[in-house]
């Protein structure tokens, strides 16, 4: 057997990085995702390519919304008692 302790601090440093890396990673690539079709649209004509953007700029607020909203629900139903 080891004397030595184990680094669990380290570990959960590497998960946490990874994890950062993890979520910059989805974000570029959902912004450029939005780009790319915002401007494929636009080639059909500007006005949808506008409302494609302003849809890709208010999708992620509103998932969080629809997220945090849902979590609040399920957090209740596990706090409140059953009868």
């Amino acid at each position: 057997m080891s004397a030595q302790p184990i680094p669990i601090a380290a570990k959960q440093q590497e998960e946490l990085a990874k994890r950062r890396r993890a979520e910059r990673r989805s974000d570029v690539l959902y912004v450029v995702g939005a780009l790319m079709v915002t401007a494929g649209v636009s080639l059909f004509r500007i006005r949808w390519g506008l409302i494609a953007g302003g849809f890709f700029c208010m999708l992620l607020p509103m998932l969080e919304l629809a997220t945090g909203f849902i979590r609040g629900i399920r957090a209740l139903r596990t706090t409140t008692p059953r009868r």
